[in-house]
């Protein structure tokens, strides 16, 4: 083996340094590619976003907007139903009035021919209440 001589240092030394350079240029360029490549994920990743969130509002305005319409039809059509359960319930309601109305009457005809003993006050009329009702909302 012979000794290293100065133009064997000076030849080592040259391609390393060619060998540095080329490694630096291929570094520059990776990061390059990089940079290029995660500002187009974060212009896709934005893009999505914004095309998601306006989709996802459509969609719920016209769910809410159909939805309103249905509720507000099926709450009219219950609250007609109700009054009318309300008017016949009225209806019986006079119509137990005048039948308590008339036994009173009839106790007061009987005491005066017999000493049957009645009671002091008449009985109050039956007075039926139905509270609102509202239906669960459909579902879809």
């Amino acid at each position: 083996m012979r000794p290293h001589t100065q133009t064997d240092r000076v030849y080592i030394d040259a391609k390393a340094e060619a060998m540095e350079d080329k490694t630096r240029a291929l570094v520059a360029e990776v990061r390059a590619e990089m940079h290029k490549n995660t500002s187009d994920i974060i212009k896709w990743m934005v893009g999505l976003t914004i095309t998601s969130m306006a989709t996802c509002i459509s969609v719920m305005v016209f769910m809410l907007n159909n939805f309103n319409t249905n509720v507000n039809a099926q709450f009219a059509q219950v609250n007609t139903q109700f009054a009318q359960v309300n008017a016949q319930f009225a209806q019986v309601n006079a119509q137990f009035g005048q039948i308590s109305a008339t036994l009173n009457d009839l106790r007061k005809d009987v005491t005066t021919l017999q000493a049957v003993p009645h009671p002091a006050a008449p009985p109050a009329p039956i007075i039926i209440q139905v509270p609102p009702y509202y239906p669960a909302a459909p579902k879809h």
